[in-house]
């Protein structure tokens, strides 16, 4: 029983962590491609 739980929040913050690099990916490439907008 206790593998399922561990296996459960394993997955729980393995997605919790792919959703915050993900966002903080997009958020620098959004952030590279405002400064270059502002550049040109």
């Amino acid at each position: 029983m206790w593998i399922n739980s561990t296996v459960k929040s394993l997955s729980y913050w393995f997605s919790f962590y792919w959703a915050v690099k993900s966002l903080s990916y997009w958020f620098s490439l959004s952030n590279c491609s405002l400064i270059q907008t502002l550049q040109l």
